[in-house]
């Protein structure tokens, strides 16, 4: 198929657009012999060579001697429909003017077939509008593609006055395409050019992939000092999609815009990220980097349309401490998908399984998917590490839904992470019948059930409504461990502990919260052995703690976030986590609790239950603390508390309360750093007028 690449850098007249097409091979005897056919009486039609900004380019310019009538729609309709021209040709001409007509309607607050056309209704307009459609048609060009547009600046003259640039007319018919300026002192896009790229171009962006066979030049009427006004038409064939190859049709053009920041708190990206999701990006990722001077800071990446980079890059600056930014086009590809109707055997659920590999995710990220999937209808979302092309380490998501929003789901999963295409298919879920064996007991022991299941694909939030409710249920116990199941998957291996009376109504209540396909059911005897606390010497002036630390290879990231507010609910100090390098080369976390003495039994408890670990380090540690002190300080914005740190009376550290300055910030609707920065200050002045005074 033939396409065109029109590139309208220094924008696009009606002369402009018809000259390109004559220096792209447009044969100009037939061109002229339809142009004959339009009743237009005397005028010249002029091709030169021109030199515009050192490029040379085709110009053509229409004269007309004398006064030229004002025309209206109904003029140009009876002309084109009496002119005999080709049937596509002569519809498009008929549709631009339509367009013209309806925003100077608009403009002028009259009906379109009231509007009297002047520049436009002009001889010379309707040779290029008409001249263009049938260049088009001439050259066989079956699809237009045009660049942004370069619009100008400044002030022009009209029939109405001095407008500014762009025109009225030219800004109504540039609704809805991409559009910028240079700086250039002058009306680079006229409202003839602005309507035929509207009507005529099929999309907008940079050059396609295409095979190149020829290119033409189009000059302007001005010569602008410094900037070549002229336009160029690159036309040839049209490639086909061929996976790997860069510039494919199909591929979405995005802006990415970078930051290296090692000045800011982590508080304000947080605040960012969700004033940059809420104004239009796509995706918002934060890694640690190594700055200049070996500093440690932050890479900030924002994906976005093309259209709204600017106003993200201002934003960053805004909100960030940010002095510079980075902005590259980049394409995007995303793989076609279709719901597949699955034929289930009597008794069967049909799920949908949607799995996509990820790199570069934070977990902070995922999180907030997974709280988004799951508000959207997931049945279950759940993530493990995975190994990436080029061996880069990444996350495998997989979610399971109803069928019917599998389609809403994939598009949230490209919409919220990295992901750039994802896997869809359907899947059975059985359920097993069991029943109960009564097991002869022991003289003393309690005859307890066990209930057991293996899951693959359920999250950590899932497990915990699970737990709750199965523990109102009457269970004694609920526990997980990780699981290797079949087909090498990561999993989990529930075990449910209950009185033998209450077994089948908590299998059943197994079944029915989780995606567990069958349950094991057994009794067992149990005995309980007696332990009492350990009292431990405390240093004179110091606080005693206990700390606790697991290593873990085998954990997905969601788990630690919803444990990390389990044992703070359950009395922990601190709950920290990092990066660990584990045995057989493999990355792992290392999880460290902090919690008073009394509390190390059941805060490790707790880590054996909501997490995989298989062991944890429990010692005691002596711990200083500096006293603290809430003040208030009033700033421009409103009352901040300021926390305090004294040691032996001395102020050490001093820091405004996050969620005072963050609520201000939405309140004044002005920067978080600008509230934080000016509660420090008002608290420097507090202070220093305190020591004074």
């Amino acid at each position: 198929m033939k396409q065109a690449y029109l590139d309208c850098s220094s924008g696009i007249s009606g002369d402009m657009f018809l000259a390109v097409l004559i220096d792209a091979g447009v044969p100009v005897g037939r061109l002229f012999g339809e142009l004959k056919k339009l009743p237009l009486g005397f005028y010249e039609f002029k091709r030169t060579r021109a030199v515009r900004g050192g490029l040379v380019g085709t110009r053509v310019e229409i004269r007309v001697p004398g006064e030229q009538p004002h025309r209206r729609l109904a003029d140009i309709q009876s002309l084109l429909e009496n002119a005999s021209l080709p049937e596509k040709a002569a519809g498009q001409a008929l549709k631009i003017f339509n367009h013209l007509a309806e925003v100077e309607g608009k403009l002028h607050n009259l009906p379109p077939g009231e509007v009297h056309f002047h520049e436009v209704g002009a001889v010379d307009a309707i040779i290029d509008i008409v001249g263009t459609c049938v260049g088009l048609e001439l050259l066989e060009i079956s699809d237009l593609i045009c660049s942004p547009l370069n619009v100008g600046s400044g002030r022009v003259d009209a029939e109405h006055g001095s407008l500014p640039v762009p025109a009225p007319a030219t800004a109504e018919l540039l609704k809805d395409i991409p559009v910028y300026s240079s700086g250039v002192e002058g009306e680079l896009v006229t409202p003839t050019g602005a309507a035929l790229v509207a009507a005529l171009a099929s999309g907008f962006g940079p050059l396609p992939s295409m095979k190149i066979a020829k290119i033409g030049y189009g000059a302007g009427e001005k010569d602008y000092p410094g900037h070549p006004n002229i336009a160029r038409l690159f036309v040839g064939e049209q490639m086909e999609a061929v996976a790997g190859l860069p510039g494919l049709p199909g591929d979405e053009i995005v802006s990415v815009i970078e930051a290296n920041v090692d000045d800011m708190s982590p508080q304000l990206y947080a605040d960012f990220l969700e004033q940059a999701l809420a104004a239009g990006a796509l995706d918002v990722t934060c890694s640690s980097a190594r700055t200049k001077k070996k500093r440690s800071g932050l890479a900030i990446s924002i994906l976005c349309e093309p259209d709204r980079s600017d106003a993200l890059s201002q934003l960053l600056f805004e909100q960030t401490t940010a002095t510079g930014v980075r902005i590259g086009e980049a394409r995007r590809k995303v793989t076609e998908r279709e719901p597949v109707t699955a034929e289930t055997s009597p008794g069967d659920e049909i799920v949908s399984v949607i799995e996509a590999n990820v790199a570069g995710m934070t977990p902070g990220l995922y999180g907030d998917f997974l709280e988004q999937a799951l508000a959207a209808g997931a049945l279950d979302v759940t993530c493990s590490s995975a190994r990436m092309k080029e061996n880069r380490p990444g996350l495998a998501i997989s979610i399971l839904s109803e069928p019917d929003k599998s389609d809403a789901l994939s598009q949230l999963l490209f919409d919220q992470t990295t992901s750039t295409g994802v896997r869809i298919y359907e899947a059975r879920r059985k359920v097993i019948e069991r029943e109960q064996v009564a097991a002869e007991t022991s003289q003393g022991d309690e005859i307890v059930s066990v209930i057991e299941a293996n899951v693959n694909d359920m999250s950590s939030k899932l497990y915990e409504d699970f737990r709750e409710q199965a523990l109102a249920a009457g269970a004694l116990d609920v526990t997980c461990s990780s699981a290797q199941s079949k087909t090498n998957r990561p999993g989990l291996a529930i075990s449910i502990l209950s009185e033998p009376g209450k077994s089948d109504a908590l299998s059943q209540l197994l079944l029915e919260k989780t995606s567990a396909l069958g349950v094991r059911v057994s009794e067992a005897r149990r005995k309980v052995t007696e332990r009492e606390p350990v009292a431990v010497e405390t240093p004179y002036a110091d606080d005693i703690v206990s700390v606790i630390e697991a290593n873990i290879d085998d954990m997905s990231p969601q788990l630690y976030g919803y444990f990390l507010e389990y044992a703070l609910a359950a009395g922990a100090l601190d709950v920290t986590c990092s990066s660990a390098q584990m045995k057989k080369n493999r990355p792992g976390l290392t999880v460290s609790i902090l919690c008073e003495p009394d509390k190390s039994d059941a805060l490790s408890q707790l880590l054996f239950e909501q997490t995989t670990t298989i062991g944890v380090r429990i010692s005691e540690a002596r711990r200083k603390v500096l006293e603290r002190e809430q003040v208030t300080v009033e700033t421009a914005y409103g009352a901040v508390q300021v926390k305090v740190a004294r040691r032996e009376g001395k102020v050490v550290n001093a820091a405004p309360e996050f969620d005072d300055c963050q609520r201000l910030a939405v309140e004044q609707s002005v920067p978080l750093k600008r509230v934080i920065a000016a509660a420090e200050a008002a608290y420097l002045q507090q202070s220093g007028t305190a020591t004074g005074a």
